[in-house]
């Protein structure tokens, strides 16, 4: 049964109420009588299926329709009755929705006082401000009310009194112009003022009688429109009452009349599929047919040699592409010196190329034969020369004046921070300057392993007091004005020591007795030291290994150093070592270097 599993595929069609059948067999017509059994088997199973789910499907519902049917009349009796208590009358006809509109003689009444309220307060709002204006007796502010009509246009409104006051307004003005007039022109003796002036108190007295009669009819208006107010208010919360106290019958009726015609749909919908299952068991039908029997196949389905063929190449190509770009993504070494400038801003202050092989010195020198000094032994090489050119931006690094002392260290260990000591401290004592080479690393010194003997004292024992610097110093002959300071014998606090107030004061003192002072330093991420020695420097040449030191620990041992506060202006310069002549960084070298210069 696994074997004929394994080798029957049943699949639908996308799209389609199809299902394609497939079997795999040797022998072709086996495989086209095996997919033509299954799908009879198949209709034959169906048919079986479709009359039992039909005959049970009758007797359940035959079982429910007695119930459901009492129910129903139920509900409805109920409703009826619910809608005789709430006062609710059915009109005869229906809405949008279909359902049957109704209608209730409560809560139309209670709308028509609704509205009685709202006309009566709007009533009492507008005589009260008439009422409002006319106690003020302003005669000018009375007198502009006749012109409103809400004011006079009513037939209990003050309309006539407010008219009567304006005409007397205009004849006060007119008689008040006239005496004006002769004043000025016949003066305070003519005799015809005397008689103007009594025109004018006149008229003014029938103003302010005319103003108080206006008033007591105002005050009259307001106390109406109060109490008018008063009574639609009382009728309103009367048919309110009223209202909600048949306010649940009616809620209780509707929901008993929803759910009466919620049992009734059912109940009929019931009775249609009984009578439907019924028609239904008697008839051997499916909805199971089949579109294109199997037939023997003249070819063979598996396997397609193409297809695999092409399969293939396309998961090697995929298979390739994936694994170059996780490559690309998991690798962070620095490939390009791009790269740099992205993440830390400058560019690299130069670039060393890569050597194959170390270089041996002369026979006879003091130097040991397996240091590789270039500087020495093939001072025109192509290293030497980059070398060079990085003597020459260190000493432009800074606006100012050219660093008097330098601190050479990198982010791990083998990026060749002691290489590059050696050989610049060579090169700028061919310059004819007095050069100072110091072995920072108290933990695992390197610098005296090009000599040929072991000192016993050097920086730790001049930190500690216990030696003068001029005992510790050791002159390099074959490099005149060359002299090294070896880390001597390791303490048991080296970042204590190079903290002290004393290594501070030993750099300065250094400072001024040479022109250059060189201090070959442990790396950044492995210990403190470089980090506190860089604050006591001009300049820090940070080394990189090209292809081989990761990004990120460039980038840290950079911000580490960035962060300690320098009261000289210290300046941090990053050089690059083995770039290899294929890769892009060795031949864009000379135009980083012009821009670092």
């Amino acid at each position: 049964m696994k074997i004929f599993h394994r080798k029957l595929t049943v699949k639908p069609v996308a799209g389609t109420r199809l299902i394609d059948v497939e079997y795999l067999s040797p022998d072709p017509q086996l495989a086209a009588a095996v997919v033509n059994h299954l799908l009879e088997g198949l209709i034959e199973k169906g048919f079986q299926a479709r009359y039992d789910a039909t005959t049970q499907a009758a007797s359940w519902l035959s079982a429910q329709l007695g119930d459901l049917r009492n129910k129903t009349q139920e509900l409805q009796a109920r409703a009826v009755k619910l809608q005789q208590e709430s006062g609710v009358f059915a009109v005869g006809e229906v809405d949008r929705e279909g359902r049957d509109q109704v209608y209730n003689p409560i809560l139309e009444k209670l709308q028509l006082a609704n509205q009685a309220e709202a006309q009566a307060q709007s009533n009492r709002i507008l005589k009260g401000a008439i009422n409002n204006v006319v106690k003020s007796g302003n005669a000018e502010l009375i007198s502009g009310l006749g012109g409103n009509a809400a004011a006079g246009g009513t037939p209990s409104g003050p309309g006539g009194s407010l008219t009567l006051i304006q005409n007397l307004r205009l004849q006060e003005a007119s008689e008040q112009s006239q005496l004006q007039q002769l004043a000025a022109k016949f003066g305070p003796a003519y005799p015809k003022l005397a008689e103007l002036r009594g025109n004018l108190e006149a008229v003014q007295a029938a103003i302010r009688q005319e103003v108080s009669r206006v008033a007591r009819r105002a005050g009259n208006d307001y106390l109406v429109a109060q109490q008018t107010e008063e009574k639609t208010r009382n009728d309103f919360d009367a048919d309110k009452r009223e209202a909600e106290a048949l306010n649940n019958k009616t809620i209780e009726y509707q929901m008993m009349r929803q759910e009466a015609d919620q049992t009734r749909s059912v109940y009929d919908d019931m009775l249609r599929h009984l009578k439907e299952s019924g028609l239904l068991a008697g008839l051997r039908s499916t909805n199971i047919s089949i579109v294109d029997l199997a037939k023997p196949s003249d070819k063979p389905a598996k396997p397609v040699a193409l297809l695999y063929l092409l399969g293939s190449i396309l998961l090697g190509l995929v298979s390739g592409v994936v694994a170059a770009l996780l490559r690309d993504v998991t690798d962070t070494r620095i490939q390009d010196l791009r790269e740099i400038s992205r993440e830390l801003g400058p560019l690299p202050l130069c670039m060393l190329p890569y050597q194959k092989q170390r270089a041996s010195l002369p026979s006879g020198a003091s130097l040991v034969a397996r240091s590789w000094l270039p500087a020495l032994d093939r001072p025109h090489s192509l290293l030497v020369e980059s070398l060079r050119s990085l003597r020459t931006s260190l000493l432009l690094s800074r606006s100012g004046e050219p660093p008097r002392s330098v601190l050479v260290t990198s982010a791990l260990e083998g990026e060749g921070k002691s290489f590059l000591s050696w050989n610049l401290a060579i090169l700028f004592a061919q310059q004819g300057k007095r050069v100072l080479l110091c072995d920072a690393n108290l933990r695992h010194p390197w610098l005296h392993r090009n000599l040929q003997s072991k000192p016993a004292a050097g920086l730790s024992t001049l930190l500690t007091g216990l030696d003068q610097a001029a005992s510790v110093t050791i002159p390099v002959h074959e490099v005149p004005g060359l002299f090294l300071i070896p880390a001597g014998p390791p303490p048991p606090y080296p970042a204590e020591l190079l903290a002290s107030r004393r290594m501070a004061d030993l750099v300065k003192l250094w400072e001024s007795q040479y022109d250059l002072v060189l201090l070959d330093a442990p790396p950044v991420l492995q210990v403190t030291d470089p980090v506190i020695l860089s604050s006591m420097v001009d300049s820090v040449l940070l080394m990189a290994w090209h292809q081989k030191t990761p990004l990120p620990a460039l980038e840290k041992s950079s911000r580490m150093l960035e962060e300690v506060h320098s009261a000289a202006g210290r300046k941090i310069n990053i050089v690059v070592n083995g770039v290899k002549e294929q890769s892009i960084s060795y031949h864009n070298r000379e135009p980083e270097v012009a821009e670092a210069l």
